[in-house]
């Protein structure tokens, strides 16, 4: 890494460290009107990284779990809703109903409230977790010399990913397609579990990836077929899916 780089890595550590202190105080003691501005600094800091790690030698670092995760709930969960909100300030004659509050209501109320600060504050934790890795991580050589040492041993990691990713299809399809799913994801630790399902499968698809694309053993023809499983297990849960009462107010 160049003295460039290095200062401009280090650069990088303190504005996601900065932007990840100021949703905690937006949190605390909840000040108007800074959602644009958070939304910002993160998104312009994120696109700096990205455009580091297009130009770098090694690639493999976008498809890193902390980067992935990042990116994704910043843009869809952050950048996407503000954009929305922006350019269809009335409800367009698709999301119009009768109910009490339209899908618009609910997307317009989003957009700086507690909930986007959180998804914002967790953007912003994992850019600053994977550019302090960035920062400190071992050189390239070193990399590649034990890479060439660990290529003859399994790939336990990746093992591991694929591990959560089929029983976390297994527990969405159990949860939707049985009855005994529905009732106990419904109510108490199940609903707890429920919810801590797609941020899990989130990271164990994002991480298998990651090892997946840099594993030599032949356990990475399998991640193609591991992802396309998670993917269908979702899609036919989702067709199935009734979620309780509650959720929906």
């Amino acid at each position: 890494m160049t003295a460039i780089g290095k200062r401009l890595q280090t650069l990088l550590v303190l504005w996601f460290l900065v932007a990840w202190l100021v949703t905690i105080g937006v949190l605390i003691w909840e000040p108007e009107n800074l959602d644009s501005v958070i939304r910002l600094g993160i998104a312009l800091g994120a696109a700096i990284l990205l455009t580091r790690l297009l130009t770098a030698s090694d690639r493999h670092n976008l498809l890193s779990p902390f980067f992935l995760i990042g990116i994704i709930t910043l843009i869809f969960y952050s950048v996407v809703p503000s954009l929305y909100g922006q350019i269809f300030p009335e409800p367009i004659s698709y999301f119009q109903t009768k109910a009490p509050r339209t899908s618009h209501d609910h997307a317009i109320a989003y957009i700086g409230s507690q909930a986007e600060i959180l998804i914002l504050q967790f953007s912003a934790f994992c850019f600053l977790v994977f550019s302090v890795y960035l920062k400190w991580k071992p050189s390239e050589k070193s990399i590649k010399q034990r890479e060439v040492k660990a290529s003859s041993r399994p790939n336990y990691l990746a093992a591991i990913f694929h591990f959560m990713v089929y029983a976390t299809s297994i527990l969405y399809l159990v949860s939707t397609w049985t009855t005994f799913g529905q009732a106990f994801f419904s109510s108490g630790l199940g609903t707890e579990l429920r919810h801590a399902l797609a941020p899990l499968m989130s990271f164990s698809t994002a991480a298998l990836a990651y090892y997946s694309a840099k594993d030599t053993t032949n356990l990475r023809y399998f991640g193609p077929v591991t992802l396309l499983a998670a993917l269908g297990a979702m899609t036919v849960s989702y067709t199935h899916l009734t979620l309780p009462t509650s959720d929906l107010v």
